[in-house]
């Protein structure tokens, strides 16, 4: 019996050890997304005109390069 509530408290603990990767994994996702979007619209009003496809990539990699090496503007 001790056995076996051992064992489920390890699988659940691994459970819970997934979900909170997976969670942190979701919210890390949503934040370069949101930042994405915001890079974007300040872009856009900043430069005065739409960005296409390729600026908008363009400005979207420089950004996360800056952030991946420190040297963000904040």
């Amino acid at each position: 019996m001790i056995k076996q509530t051992k064992h489920e408290l390890e699988l659940l603990h691994k459970d819970a050890q997934a979900d909170i990767e997976h969670a942190k994994l979701a919210a890390i996702e949503a934040v370069w997304s949101q930042s994405a979007s915001l890079v974007r619209t300040l872009a856009e009003e900043v430069i005065g005109r739409c960005l296409t496809g390729q600026d908008e990539q363009r400005l979207i990699e420089q950004a996360i390069e800056q952030l991946r090496s420190g040297k963000a503007m904040v």
